[in-house]
């Protein structure tokens, strides 16, 4: 049997190696040190304590003695054939019968023939290790005690022959994959141009049509969606909402246009309380983050109505989906032009639950998806 020097490190890179019925191998490792005699760092290294069950010529503490006392040698000569991880003592562990290696594989002996099965764990360190080759030519090789495959760079240069053949093969299927990566790359930009410029041109009305259709949430009608579009909506501008609401709206209200009406979700449960009807001018809004984080006390200037802002996002894209997610849960949702970006929010009223509540229910409903605000 003879087994490869990598092999052979292989197994004594293990802190503790039980052999059953023959002994233990103690591996103790130090890191790099500097030397006091030649004043100089010298590289990691280890030592190597064998204690074994029982031996004929008796009790032997160290991994040397047994060299030296197997084959007559001094400590010496000992210590050097230590050095060279002497196959002939691990021919001599796998004669002993059925030596198990831990992590490493099981000798084994049938009709005079000696095999060495590997563990699972060491095929996949030998797939981690060189994988270039496949597991059954590393393994061939490490049983013959190739020199090539000692450490991983000459196992590298020892195939490199082979790599290259194989690199040459997969040049034309790269290129071919590079084209077409190119043209698809193309051509989702030409979608996402179409999109935006549809996204543009169609205003709220789309977005309304596929985000704002709970049953608890109020519905834009199709005039007020043609004419306030989510791009020209201003800081103080928001839709009118909620077809029931809008026969409450008395004539003096329609004359004055500059001033839209937001009403909280319950309106169609015919309120009598103040929040009901509000205006954008007298209603105080605020960013979600900023009011969880109020105290109590000034938090009380909101318990009875307020615009709650959820987020603000560049693309209109963004902002339509907030408000798909809010009218998802039966909020009633704000949406506005904020300089460059579409501001959300969802409007509170005290009539359907205390505030302390609500925000602890919107917050965990809408967080994953909004870009909270931090306000002055």
């Amino acid at each position: 049997m003879n087994i490869s020097n990598d092999i052979i490190s292989f197994l004594f890179s293990f802190r503790k190696i039980t052999l059953p019925g023959l002994g233990t191998i103690l591996i103790n490792r130090y890191s790099s040190k500097r030397n006091p005699v030649k004043n100089k760092l010298e590289g990691p290294g280890f030592y190597c304590d064998f204690q074994y069950d029982k031996y004929d010529e008796g009790l032997v503490n160290t991994f040397v003695e047994f060299i030296s006392n197997k084959y007559n040698l001094d400590k010496h000569k000992a210590e050097s054939k230590f050095n060279k991880y002497s196959l002939e003592l691990l021919n001599d562990i796998a004669n002993f019968g059925n030596a198990t290696i831990q992590n490493l594989g099981k000798f084994s002996r049938k009709n005079d023939k000696l095999e060495f099965n590997f563990s699972d764990i060491f095929n996949e360190i030998i797939k981690n290790s060189y994988p270039e080759q496949s597991l059954v030519a590393v393994k061939r090789n490490v049983i013959k005690g190739n020199e090539n495959i000692k450490d991983n760079n000459s196992y590298k240069s020892h195939s490199k022959k082979k790599n290259n053949n194989s690199n040459n093969n997969l040049i034309f299927p790269l290129i071919i994959l590079t084209i077409a990566s190119i043209v698809l790359i193309c051509f989702l930009n030409c979608l996402f141009n179409i999109f935006n410029k549809f996204d543009t041109n169609s205003g709220i009305k789309a977005a309304t049509e596929d985000t704002i259709s709970s049953n608890n949430t109020n519905k834009l009608s199709s005039d007020t969606s043609e004419e306030f579009p989510l791009d020209t909506i201003e800081n103080n501008s928001t839709a009118q909402s909620n077809d029931s609401l809008n026969s409450n709206i008395n004539n003096n209200a329609e004359k004055h246009s500059n001033t839209d009406i937001i009403t909280s979700n319950n309106a169609e449960n015919n309120s009598t309380d103040s929040t009901t009807n509000i205006k954008t001018d007298t209603i105080k809004k605020i960013s979600l983050d900023e009011l969880i984080k109020m105290s109590p006390e000034l938090r009380k200037s909101y318990e009875k109505s307020c615009i709650i802002i959820t987020g603000s996002f560049i693309k209109k894209y963004y902002a339509n989906r907030m408000i798909k997610r809010l009218s998802k849960y039966g909020y009633s949702p704000y949406s506005e032009k904020f300089g460059k970006f579409h501001r959300t929010g969802v409007i509170f009223d005290c009539n359907k639950k205390p505030l302390n509540e609500f925000l602890r229910e919107l917050k965990r409903n809408i967080e994953p998806e909004s870009w909270v605000l931090k306000w002055n």
